[in-house]
């Protein structure tokens, strides 16, 4: 699959090759942290899908959703 290689845009975000995921790190208040994997709706728009506490995971996560 050729949109399932993910490129980095910088150091907190990784988008797949045909723009359908995308992958952030978001720091939240309290020092909590997570890796939020998106996908891309018909209007342009990202959605939430699922989120990890490591890159490592949220990479996981990724193929595991590009897979099915």
């Amino acid at each position: 699959m050729t949109g399932s290689s993910l490129v980095q845009i910088n150091r907190s975000e990784f988008i797949s090759m045909d723009e359908r995921f995308r992958i952030q790190y978001f720091s939240y208040r309290g020092g909590t942290s997570a890796w939020v994997i998106s996908s891309r709706r018909a209007n342009g728009w990202y959605f939430a899908v699922d989120y990890a506490p490591t890159l490592n995971a949220a990479r996981a996560r990724y193929f595991e959703l590009v897979a099915a």
